[in-house]
């Protein structure tokens, strides 16, 4: 099984490279930045795309020529609490935690809204036996080849910045399924402090 994680950012903060890295297995890392990254971290791939997130991905899977069996989308500011494994994963979705759900699923670290979003956003984490509504966060995101071959990234995807629910029109229209699942990890933001997984519907 071949994989391929791609950091992407602005400017590459390095704090938590060496947690991402030893949390996937036999993989090769791609490095997916808005300005030359100049450090000493090893990338097998380092690439300067000034455009935002969900393109810098697409325009360069779109070139990449070596192809991989799992692709796994991330930010650097990502420290995870255990090794990433992709045995329960869907190969038709997009897997990721929720931004936002509305469901009757159970979760375990299933939502990105932990820590200084704490209380913030309680009203996008609903219970609903019947209606389902999934907006994916982006910090990581988890896709097999066939996804990226069903379309995920054509048409080209704006230039413009593009937050998780400009994701999820994106995959929409695309016609891409979108797969919640839970990740344990938190998030430093740079500014505002760190975030951390919670549960959906525990």
């Amino acid at each position: 099984m071949k994989t391929l994680v791609m950091v992407v950012t602005h400017v590459l903060h390095e704090t938590y490279i060496e947690n991402i890295k030893n949390s996937f297995e036999n993989a090769d890392f791609a490095l997916i930045t808005s300005e030359e990254y100049k450090g000493s971290l090893d990338f097998k791939y380092k690439v300067v795309n000034p455009n935002h997130q969900l393109s810098k991905v697409c325009s360069f899977l779109i070139s990449l020529e070596e192809k991989y069996d799992w692709y796994v989308k991330i930010r650097p500011e990502v420290e995870l609490n255990r090794c990433v494994t992709f045995d329960n994963l869907s190969k038709d979705a997009i897997n990721a935690r929720c931004r936002a759900y509305t469901g009757s699923k159970r979760i375990p670290f299933g939502a990105s809204l932990g820590g200084v979003w704490q209380g913030a956003y309680a009203d996008s984490i609903k219970y609903h036996p019947e209606h389902e509504h999934i907006i994916l966060d982006d910090q990581m995101y988890i896709f097999h080849r066939n996804v990226f071959e069903q379309g995920m990234c054509s048409p080209p995807v704006e230039q413009g910045q593009c937050n998780e629910w400009c994701h999820a029109v994106h995959w929409v229209k695309n016609g891409i399924k979108v797969n919640p699942v839970g990740f344990e990890l938190n998030f430093h933001h740079l500014t505002v402090g760190m975030s951390h997984s919670t549960h959906i519907n525990i």
